[in-house]
């Protein structure tokens, strides 16, 4: 229904990437019996401490976009609400 209602590309994308990501993990989960993940960032003695897969980052970054334009939109309103009074 949000698709549906989606008034910008952004939010397509967005609701794209979590839903393409969900399903694939769901595929993993199905076909394997679990979800593989095989990114793991370090740099010398310097290491990020999760270990993450390309379905985790397409969510990530679509509720960051969903996040994004929820936090904008608030700010919006909250200047049009002081330039009213």
């Amino acid at each position: 229904m949000t698709w549906v209602k989606a008034k910008s590309k952004l939010d397509v994308i967005a609701w794209g990437l979590i839903v393409g990501g969900g399903i694939s993990n769901l595929f993993d989960r199905w076909l394997f019996g679990a979800v593989l993940d095989f990114i793991y960032l370090s740099y010398k003695e310097i290491s990020f401490p999760w270990i993450f897969n390309l379905a985790d980052i397409a969510i990530t970054i679509g509720a960051i976009l969903l996040m994004r334009r929820l936090f904008k939109k608030g700010g919006k309103k909250a200047h049009d609400n002081q330039k009213a009074k």
